[in-house]
């Protein structure tokens, strides 16, 4: 394992990070509601203008606006893979059947936004014009969680830009306008993200210590692109109403060969007192 050194950043935390890893920090405070109205009020602009179709995908495909760490494409991309496999599946299935009973149990939160998409979208879907239609769908939702968030206060990225996985991890800090625990944030912050985050397959998710953060406890999930294979970590965390989201991922297939690394860079982060 790569060999490592304490970094306290001004975000208000400290971690162990590898040695010849680069980071970089951003402080700029974004109101992630007002974000969100803006990005809907562009997207219907696009919507409903001359090459609307096109258009909307182009801007479908770029990184949302709020959600500033540059890392959230790699996941966006990965995540697209599950759902040309889902569309396949959509069209091969006689209507009314499209799912077997253990795929319907594993993604039985999308059943009917997809029922609503392959009627509109009819024998034409691609993953993009699918999930266009799921991203429509739950506008309303994302902006409410967005606004009991509050604000993003800034963001910390460290990243192996030498090896080809490009293995990094990223530090978002909130302020939110209430108390939340770990868990708490895990679910909202959920709700925020775009649906091509949404892989489908569960998150398998559990709780490490941390003595410096609220109730003495971290959230820990990993996330999954295939059944049997992590796609990268994720991890929440809160201390009064700041609330802390960690993201660990990699290019390629290839994040296993990481997550050790990642793991102990986990193990050490510390809220700082102030």
């Amino acid at each position: 394992m790569a060999k490592m050194h304490p970094y306290i950043s001004k975000l208000g935390f400290s971690i162990l990070i590898p040695d010849g890893w680069d980071y970089t920090e951003n402080l700029d405070k974004i109101d992630m509601a007002e974000k969100e109205r803006e990005s809907q009020k562009k997207w219907l602009l696009i919507k409903d203008g001359p090459d609307s179709p096109e258009k909307a995908a182009k801007m479908f495909l770029e990184m949302l606006g709020g959600m500033s760490t540059g890392m959230q494409v790699v996941i966006a991309t990965s995540r697209k893979v599950f759902y040309e496999e889902l569309l396949i599946l959509g069209v091969e299935r006689p209507k009314g059947s499209i799912f077997d009973k253990s795929t319907a149990t594993q993604i039985q939160f999308l059943l009917l936004p997809h029922e609503i998409a392959l009627k509109e979208w009819s024998g034409k879907l691609t993953a993009t014009r699918l999930l266009i239609t799921l991203q429509e769908l739950t506008e309303e939702a994302r902006l409410r969680a967005k606004e009991h968030l509050g604000f993003q206060e800034g963001y910390f990225i460290v990243a192996n830009e030498k090896n080809p996985d490009h293995p990094a991890m990223t530090v978002v800090k909130l302020s939110m306008r209430e108390n939340q625990t770990s868990s708490q944030l895990y679910s909202i912050y959920h709700q925020c993200l775009p649906v091509w985050f949404w892989s489908g397959i569960p998150d398998k998710v559990k709780t490490v210590k941390n003595k410096t953060v609220d109730n003495g406890e971290m959230t820990v999930v990993e996330n999954y692109l295939s059944f049997n294979e992590t796609d990268s970590l994720s991890i929440y965390a809160a201390k009064g109403m700041t609330g802390w989201v960690i993201s660990c991922t990699g290019l390629g297939f290839n994040f296993h060969h990481h997550k050790s690394l990642f793991e102990k860079m986990i193990e050490s982060f510390r809220v700082e007192q102030n």
